[in-house]
C-alpha cells in the first residue's frame, strides 16, 4: 500500500485510479491534508478537491521507460580562469512524454571530450560508495550530477551520457 496526502482547503478529496474513483473523503475541520491508502498500479492518479460546487484537480502519472536523459547547466562557458572554476551539469532521466523518472535508478556511463576533466560524479544517495572519480554511477530518484573542470587551454568540450538501452545526451561546454 502507498500512502497519498493531498493538501487541501477543499470539503471533500476524491481520488481516481485510471479513471475509476478509489475513495472519497471529507477533510477534518483546520486540517488541510487528507490522507489515503491505496495499491499501487501504474497508471494516472488524480485528486479532485471539492468545495461546494467549485473543483480543483491535479494528477501524476507513472513514467514510461527511459526515453531522454537531460543535462542541464546554468553555466556552460567560463570567461575568466584561475584553476579553480568547476562548471556543474545536472542530469535527470525522462520518459517519453518529458515526465521526469524519479522510482527507478539506471547506471550512467559518462565520457568528456576536448578540453577538461570529470572531477566527480554525485548522485546524492547517503548508502553509495561508488568512487566520486568514476566514470559510471546510478541516479538517485532519477537524478545526479556531473562536476567539470575546465582544462588549462581554451576551446571547447563536450560531455557525453550513456544510459540503458542506448540513450545517449551530450552538453557542450567551452573556456574562452
Amino acid at each position: 500500500m502507498i500512502r497519498v496526502c493531498v493538501d487541501t482547503n477543499a470539503e471533500r478529496v476524491e481520488l481516481f485510479l485510471n479513471g475509476s474513483l478509489l475513495q472519497t473523503k471529507q477533510s477534518e475541520e483546520d486540517c488541510y491534508a487528507v490522507s489515503f491508502e491505496v495499491p499501487f498500479t501504474p497508471g494516472e492518479l488524480r485528486a479532485v478537491a471539492v468545495r461546494g460546487a467549485e473543483t480543483v484537480e491535479d494528477a501524476l502519472a507513472t513514467p514510461s521507460a527511459l526515453a531522454e536523459v537531460r543535462l542541464s547547466t546554468v553555466q556552460t562557458a567560463l570567461e575568466e580562469k584561475d584553476g579553480t572554476e568547476i562548471i556543474q551539469v545536472e542530469v535527470s532521466l525522462h520518459d517519453r512524454v518529458g515526465r521526469p523518472i524519479v522510482s527507478r535508478d539506471e547506471m550512467l556511463h559518462f565520457a568528456l571530450a576536448g578540453n577538461g576533466e570529470i572531477m566527480g560524479i554525485d548522485n546524492g544517495a547517503p548508502d553509495d560508495l561508488t568512487p566520486y572519480s568514476s566514470r559510471k554511477r546510478a541516479t538517485f530518484m532519477g537524478r545526479l550530477v556531473v562536476y567539470v573542470r575546465p582544462g588549462e587551454e581554451k576551446g571547447p568540450s563536450a560531455l557525453y551520457v550513456t544510459a540503458p538501452g542506448g540513450v545517449t545526451a551530450n552538453v557542450g561546454l567551452f573556456c574562452e
